[in-house]
């Protein structure tokens, strides 16, 4: 009975395998590409790669721009609003423990990363994103992550970060004062925003 059992579990994980791979392989292909490699590939390389290695990093950049905004945003925002799969995580470790490698687990940190990555590289050209990302800022999960987001995002973000001001979570406080002062055109605007947040004691 147990040899029987096993022999089920082996085929229901192929089985699940394959399933798998299928799905991965059909949200590759509804990704935008550049030089034959997905969008996710080239934000893996961007958050990955250290500062230091200027080449690689500037080729990512590159691919990003050359896919541009208006295709990378509606993946962007699935990015940064991911979430642990229990499915994922379960089937990753299934996958390992059998030696199976064609299925990769990306955490939901990894994702977001690449997000806050595509953020950066697109810059102000991600302003249409601006208000799906500050409805995150209410969000306790995300709040974080779409500050990050908002930060990079540059003047057509000035508002959001001012709501950030007051933010539930001190680190979204925290980042948003010094974000502003680089979209804040008035020093003396930007103090009186400012004000409040010194007597904040995290």
């Amino acid at each position: 009975m147990t040899s029987t059992l096993k022999k089920w579990r082996g085929r229901w994980l192929i089985v699940l395998g394959v399933l798998a791979v299928g799905a991965i392989l059909m949200l590759s292909a509804r990704e935008p590409n550049y030089r034959g490699r997905t969008l996710s590939s080239w934000l893996q390389q961007c958050s990955d790669t250290p500062l230091m290695e200027t080449q690689r990093l500037a080729e990512a950049q590159a691919a990003v721009q050359a896919i541009g905004a208006e295709q990378a945003l509606p993946q962007l925002l699935r990015s940064i609003k991911a979430k642990e799969s229990p499915a994922g995580v379960w089937l990753a470790a299934k996958t390992e423990k059998l030696g199976i490698r064609f299925f990769r687990h990306r955490s939901a940190l990894d994702k977001q990363l690449q997000g806050i990555a595509g953020f950066e590289v697109l810059g102000t050209n991600t302003a249409p994103a601006v208000t799906e990302s500050m409805a995150l800022l209410n969000d306790k999960e995300f709040s974080f992550v779409a500050a990050r987001c908002l930060e990079h995002v540059g003047k057509p973000a000035e508002s959001a970060l001012c709501q950030g001001l007051t933010n539930q979570n001190w680190q979204v406080r925290h980042l948003s004062v010094p974000a502003l002062a680089s979209v804040t055109d008035d020093v003396e605007v930007y103090l009186a925003r400012i004000k409040e947040r010194l007597r904040d004691a995290e």
